[in-house]
């Protein structure tokens, strides 16, 4: 049962960092006034019993490969700015960092949208029109990969003893999967046929929180050539690393932070 001085997200897809000890999304908490609400923090999550998801662990492991995309976004945009005539260095810098970002954003944002058209269909819910060639193929490839008969649930907070919680994109416990969507720009020519460190650590973690035999895979979903897809599985040693990598960083942010729940065991 949900605290009353929290609210929970309704979808799946909807995003946030903090979980209560039911796997369910907290997205805004009550301020001390009674009357306001705010988006939760580690303060809140201590008073509250709150676990921090999956992401939030990940992220403390240097990604080279996002630092380098990060770093060719804002070479990029200053390429196509014109700095201004006495434009300090401190103004110029922040166009370009807001620039930069512009595009992450507003990627991340189509994504997000693909994935509660996803999570509605599987719903049997009423989802907008236009991102019917994404749903269709993520349903083929899903059939093709995991069978037709799956018996998907979609999108569903799960909790873990250790003191995390995370969701699960898609499940079949009948068929034996656990797949995770990731919204990217590619095609034809450059479909992705590798997972890498963070994916299998988000599969590994969050199928201990369900099951520990599935199986696991990542499907990428193309933003921008609607209907490709590429379905990508985790093979189990690769899934068992994550899973001790990430116990491993679970530990870090609960040493670093000094969080963990009453109700939770920890990690370290």
């Amino acid at each position: 049962m949900s605290d009353p001085d929290t609210k929970i997200a309704k979808f799946g897809s909807e995003s946030g960092h903090w979980y209560n000890q039911h796997g369910e999304l907290v997205q805004r908490v009550q301020m001390a006034n009674g009357k306001d609400w705010t988006t939760p923090t580690l303060r809140h999550a201590r008073k509250l019993g709150l676990v921090c998801g999956v992401t939030t662990v990940i992220k403390l492991m240097h990604a080279e490969q996002l630092v380098r995309w990060r770093i060719n976004q804002h070479t990029l945009a200053a390429l196509t700015l014109d700095r201004q005539p006495d434009e300090s260095d401190a103004s110029y810098l922040a166009r370009v960092a807001a620039d930069a970002n512009t595009h992450g954003r507003q990627a991340a944002e189509e994504g997000t949208r693909i994935h509660a058209a996803i999570e509605m269909h599987m719903r049997g819910e009423a989802y907008d029109p236009q991102y019917q060639p994404h749903v269709d193929g993520v349903v083929a490839a899903l059939d093709a990969n995991c069978g037709p008969d799956a018996a998907w649930l979609p999108e569903r907070g799960v909790v873990h003893r250790w003191g995390f919680a995370t969701k699960a994109d898609c499940v079949s416990e009948k068929n034996g999967w656990l797949v995770d969507f990731k919204g990217k720009d590619f095609g034809p020519d450059n479909v992705p046929m590798n997972t890498y460190e963070g994916h299998a650590m988000q599969l590994g973690a969050t199928r201990a929180c369900i099951a520990p035999e599935l199986r696991c895979a990542i499907l990428y979903v193309s933003r921008d050539h609607p209907g490709l897809t590429s379905f990508v599985e985790v093979p189990e040693p690769g899934l068992q690393r994550g899973l001790a990598m990430f116990r491993g960083q679970l530990a870090c942010w609960q040493a670093k932070t000094g969080h963990i729940p009453e109700w939770a065991e920890g990690a370290i």
